[in-house]
């Protein structure tokens, strides 16, 4: 005789933690998604001499989900007494799919003073140490041929 046994409910435990466990694991899978250089970058150059201000727009690649191609700005900036910025064209390369990296840059630069502008110098901006979520940072030797030495921190 073949005596089945009733079924008992899972106790209210369980369930508690197999939910926990559901969203844990959908959040962690978000946050994977989420680890991009693509969006809005702002923040300061440090030169010890005052911060200039930064600005950077990276947009995925779409043949390629650690490329990035953008536009950057250098604000604030003074040459022979008259304002000037510095607009930079970016490629960026983001070795690790995730997690704390260095990433590859290369850029092309011109100043702008006025309505003139000339190319500029810009071949030590070559790599930025990236955090794997929201902040950006190097520090640059003769930044862009002014001499000097700078700590750029950037955040989204």
């Amino acid at each position: 005789m073949n005596t089945a046994q009733p079924r008992r409910p899972l106790p209210l435990l369980s369930l508690a933690a197999l939910t926990v466990a559901s969203v844990a694991l959908s959040a962690g899978c978000r946050a994977k998604e989420e680890a991009t250089l693509a969006g809005e970058w702002s923040g300061d150059a440090d030169c010890g001499e005052g911060a200039t201000g930064v600005t950077m727009r990276l947009v995925l690649a779409e043949d390629n989900p650690q490329s990035y191609s953008g536009s950057g700005e250098v604000l604030g900036l003074r040459l022979d007494g008259e304002a000037a910025e510095v607009g930079m064209n970016i490629e960026v390369e983001q070795p690790e799919a995730d997690g704390a990296q260095t990433v590859e840059v290369s850029a092309v630069c011109a100043i702008y003073v006025g309505e003139a502008s000339e190319a500029v110098d810009c071949s030590g901006f070559t790599e930025l140490g990236w955090d794997g979520a929201d902040l950006l940072g190097a520090d640059f030797a003769d930044f862009f041929g002014s001499g000097l030495t700078c700590a750029l921190e950037l955040s989204r």
